[in-house]
């Protein structure tokens, strides 16, 4: 019939209705009879309670704005989701707390009770990680195209192959990572440089790789392909091949 927002006050034809209350994600909803002359005042109780979420990626540590906050809330039909500092009405029960920060997680059952305010840090335990990328040790700063970094594992599988984590690519690519053993895989064009690092919670990391590389600029005037090899050829004769353009300049 209609949608208010505060209170609500309206003329209703006579009939039956059903009058539904909500605030936040808690909801109820009764059932009224409207009689001609009569005025109705319904009381609703949402048992609900207010959940204030502070995500931090450390004790102690600024609250993450980008942080996503997932709220499995009794009843619900889908988790609730919000971002950074989060004030939210519930319905009143236990409530699944997840917290993300980069490849953090962090997950809490939180009890909540019908009328009551619950505030809480939630700790992630990450450490916060730049990456960029450098010509040579104490050189320029590659920040052109066709820069990336890959997060792996450092511990190996069975077969000699690592987890991927997460990339990112270009100059300054940031990661918050739990605190393990990590490998870096630093790549700037056809230049490709592993760096191990370890991450503890809590700790910013400000990775400088040198990826012991130049610049090569080739022009061939109609040609319709360049392509570029390793100097080394395999046992078979072959050299390998780094990469190639369809064009005259490389």
């Amino acid at each position: 019939v209609s949608t208010e927002y505060g209170a609500y006050k309206a003329n209703l034809e006579p009939g039956d209705y059903i009058v539904v209350a909500s605030d936040g994600q808690a909801k109820t909803e009764q059932k009224v009879k409207i009689e001609a002359g009569q005025v109705y005042a319904p009381l609703f109780n949402l048992n609900a309670g207010t959940l204030i979420i502070h995500p931090r990626p450390s004790e102690g540590a600024d609250v993450v704005d980008g942080a996503a906050i997932v709220i499995d809330y009794p009843g619900a039909d889908m988790p609730a989701t919000f971002y950074g500092t989060t004030k939210a009405v519930l319905p009143a029960g236990d409530e699944k707390v997840t917290v993300t920060i980069g490849q953090g997680v962090a997950t809490e059952t939180i009890p909540l009770a019908a009328g009551k305010t619950v505030e809480k840090d939630m700790i992630v335990g990450v450490g916060h990680v730049v990456a960029n990328a450098y010509y040579a040790a104490g050189g320029d700063k590659a920040d052109g195209s066709g820069i990336g970094f890959k997060v792996l594992k450092a511990k190996k599988k069975i077969d000699g192959t690592r987890d991927e984590v997460t990339y990112a690519y270009g100059p300054d690519s940031k990661f918050d990572l739990p605190a393990d053993d990590y490998v870096l895989i630093a790549t700037v064009d056809l230049a490709v440089v592993e760096q191990p690092f370890t991450v503890k919670v809590g700790e910013f990391q400000d990775l400088k790789i040198a990826m012991n590389a130049g610049v090569l600029a080739i022009t061939a005037p109609g040609a319709s392909k360049i392509e570029i090899f390793e100097a080394k050829k395999d046992i078979n004769g072959n050299r390998k091949s780094l990469g190639y353009a369809f064009d005259q300049k490389y």
